[in-house]
C-alpha cells in the first residue's frame, strides 16, 4: 500500500492531460519530503507578518462599522479572544497613543476612537478607495476572464479579497456600479452559492502582465529569470522550458492537451494571478481552492518548485506561500500600489505610537528607580551621621578606653606582653631583696648575651633591667670555668661584676638563688634540690 503523498502523486501523474506525461524524476524522488527552496532572506524578510498590525487593522475595521467611529473598550474587551488577544484591552489601546484615542462619558463608561492623525489616515484611506474603483473592477474583470466559465464563487473571492485590494463592501460598491461588466448569480439557490459572473468580454483586459512587459521590451512575450547567473544548472532548465514552446497566454480560449502546453499555461496563470495581488504574494493553499475555475493541477506546490526562477516558495509561519520574483528587488516591493503606501503609513504610525509609549514608560521606571535611590541614599546618610554623633558623643577617657580594649583583643602579642609586665614585676620584688652594694646591672650584661651567641634581636625586647631575668629563666645555662652549650667563653669580669661567686664558691651564697628560691616558692616547690652543686652557677629552667 503506497502512502498517502505516493498516492497523491501517482494520481496526478495518472490524470494528467497529457497522454505521455513526462515527470521530473528530481521532483519524484522528493515525494515524500517537505515542499521547500532554497531560502532566500531578502524575500523571506518580506514575507514577515506584523502581528501587531494585524490586531490593530482589525481594531481599525471594528471601529469603521461603528457609528461615529467610536466603540466601547467593554465591547472590544469581549471580541479580544477573536483577535488571539490576552490581557486587558485598554492597555493595547494605551501602547498606540498616535492611532487610538480613550475618553470616559459622564456616566463613566469608557469609550476610544481614532486619533487625529489616525482619522486623517483613514480618509485617506476611504479617499484612495473611491479613487481606485475602476482599477478594482477591472482588476476583478481580468480575474473573471483568467476562469473557464467567466464566474467565481463570491464566498471563495472573499479569499482573494484583501490581496486583490478589494473593500469590504465591494459587492455593494463596486458591482453595482458596473452593471455591464458583472452580474451576481444564484443558480442553485444556496445562499453559499452566490456567484459573480463576467457579462462581456473586453479584449483590452486580456493582455497578460508577461505580454506587457514584452511589448515594452520590444520582444516576444516571454518569462523573465530573476535568479542570479550564478545558478547555471536551473537557468539551463529555465532556459529550456522557455524555449521550447512559445508563450501561452492565460487569457487565451483554447485549452491544449500537451502535457508542456498545458504546464506553461497554467505556469502563466499563476503568473497572472500573483501580477493582480497587491503584494505579487499569495498563499497556495488559497491558490488551490480554485482550482477548478483556474485548471490548476492537484499538486500546485510542485508545479512551483519546478520552477524557482519565476517563483519563490516559503513555508514560513507553516504557511506555503508563492511569491512573484520578478515582482521585488531584495526585499523591496518594485510596484506599489498606493493603497499599500497608505497601508505601510499606518504601519509607521503604529510604530511611532508604540516607540512613544515605551519611551515614556522607560522615563517613569527610571523616574521611579531614582526616587527609590534617592530615598535609599537618604537613610544611608542619617545613619552615618547618627554614628558619628555617637563617636563624637564619647569623651577622651573613652576613648583610650576603647582604643586599649581594642588593641588589647585584636594584637596577638597582647599575652606576650602580660608575661612580660609579670616578670618586671618580679624583678622588681628581687632588688629590692638585694643589698645597696651590690653593682647595678649595666651593658656587661649584653657582653655575655653576645658571649653566649643569643642573637641581638631577642634581647633587643628586653630592657637592660630584663636581661638578668632572661639568662635566669633559662635562655642559656652557664658553668663556671667552662665553655657553654652555645660555644661561648664565660668572662670573668662579668662574673665578678656581680660579686656573687668565684672560682670554688658555693651557688647558694649568690643573690640569684634567692630570686631563684623566690620563683621556685611561687612555682610550688617543684625543682630539684640535684641543680645546687658546689662550683656551678646553675641557671634554673622553669
Amino acid at each position: 500500500m503506497l502512502p498517502r503523498r505516493s498516492a497523491s502523486l501517482l494520481s496526478h501523474l495518472l490524470l494528467s492531460p497529457n497522454p505521455n506525461p513526462k515527470p521530473n524524476p528530481r521532483i519524484l524522488r522528493r515525494g515524500l519530503a517537505l515542499w521547500s527552496m532554497t531560502k532566500d532572506p531578502a524575500l523571506e524578510s518580506a514575507l514577515s507578518r506584523n502581528r501587531r498590525w494585524i490586531v490593530n487593522n482589525q481594531i481599525k475595521q471594528i471601529l469603521l462599522r461603528s457609528p461615529n467611529r467610536v466603540d466601547t473598550v467593554r465591547s472590544l474587551q469581549k471580541k479580544f479572544k477573536t483577535l488571539d488577544l490576552q490581557g486587558r484591552a485598554l492597555n493595547w489601546l494605551n501602547k498606540y497613543p498616535c492611532c487610538f484615542q480613550i475618553f470616559t462619558d459622564n456616566d463613566g463608561e469608557v469609550f476610544y476612537g481614532f486619533s487625529k492623525r489616525m482619522e486623517a489616515l483613514v480618509d485617506e484611506e476611504e479617499s484612495i478607495k473611491m479613487a481606485q474603483e475602476p482599477v478594482m473592477a477591472r482588476r476583478l474583470a481580468k480575474l473573471l476572464m483568467l476562469s473557464r466559465d467567466r464566474r467565481i464563487n463570491a464566498v471563495k473571492l472573499t479569499e482573494l479579497k484583501r490581496s486583490l485590494g478589494l473593500p469590504d463592501d465591494y459587492v455593494v460598491r463596486v458591482l453595482a456600479k458596473y452593471p455591464e461588466l458583472f452580474r451576481v448569480t444564484n443558480r442553485f439557490g444556496r445562499r453559499n452559492s452566490m456567484e459573480i459572473e463576467l457579462i462581456r468580454w473586453d479584449p483590452e483586459l486580456a493582455v497578460s502582465a508577461v505580454e506587457t512587459a514584452a511589448i515594452q521590451r520590444g520582444e516576444e512575450p516571454r518569462f523573465v529569470c530573476s535568479l542570479p547567473r550564478t545558478w547555471l544548472k536551473t537557468r539551463e532548465n529555465f532556459e529550456e522550458f522557455n524555449q521550447g514552446t512559445p508563450y501561452i497566454s492565460p487569457y487565451s480560449e483554447v485549452w491544449s492537451d500537451e502535457w508542456e502546453e498545458s504546464e506553461k499555461r497554467t505556469v502563466g496563470t499563476v503568473h497572472e494571478i500573483l501580477s493582480l495581488t497587491l503584494w505579487k504574494k499569495a498563499s497556495i493553499l488559497k491558490l488551490e481552492h480554485f482550482r477548478r475555475e483556474f485548471g490548476l493541477p492537484q499538486r500546485l506546490n510542485m508545479l512551483l518548485l519546478r520552477h524557482p526562477c519565476i517563483f519563490y516558495v516559503s513555508n514560513r509561519y507553516k504557511i506555503y506561500t508563492v511569491v512573484l520574483r520578478e515582482g521585488y528587488e531584495g526585499s523591496k516591493l518594485l510596484d506599489k500600489d498606493p493603497l499599500v503606501i497608505v497601508k505601510d503609513k499606518f504601519g509607521e504610525l503604529m510604530q511611532e505610537g508604540l516607540h512613544e509609549y515605551n519611551r515614556r514608560r522607560n522615563q517613569a521606571n527610571l523616574e521611579k528607580r531614582r526616587r527609590k535611590c534617592q530615598i535609599f541614599l537618604k537613610h544611608k546618610k542619617e545613619e552615618v551621621q547618627e554614628n558619628e554623633s555617637e563617636s563624637l558623643s564619647l569623651d577622651s577617657v573613652e576613648k583610650r578606653e576603647e582604643r586599649r580594649r581594642f588593641y588589647k583583643e585584636s594584637m596577638p602579642g597582647t599575652s606576650w606582653m602580660a608575661k612580660r609586665q609579670a616578670i618586671n614585676q618580679t624583678l622588681t620584688a628581687s632588688r629590692a631583696r638585694r643589698s645597696k652594694d651590690e653593682p647595678p646591672i649595666d651593658a656587661t650584661h649584653m657582653e655575655a648575651m653576645a658571649t653566649f651567641g643569643q642573637k641581638p634581636d631577642q634581647f633587643a625586647r628586653f630592657k637592660l633591667g630584663q636581661a638578668d631575668r632572661a639568662i635566669r629563666t633559662g635562655i642559656v645555662q652557664v658553668q663556671t670555668g667552662r665553655v657553654d652549650s652555645c660555644g661561648g667563653q664565660i668572662p670573668d669580669s662579668w662574673l665578678e661584676s656581680f660579686g656573687r661567686v668565684g672560682p670554688g664558691a658555693r651557688a647558694t651564697e649568690d643573690p640569684v638563688d634567692d630570686v631563684a628560691e623566690s620563683d621556685r616558692a611561687e612555682s610550688g616547690g617543684e625543682e630539684d634540690a640535684d641543680d645546687h652543686d658546689d662550683g656551678k652557677i646553675t641557671v634554673l629552667t622553669k
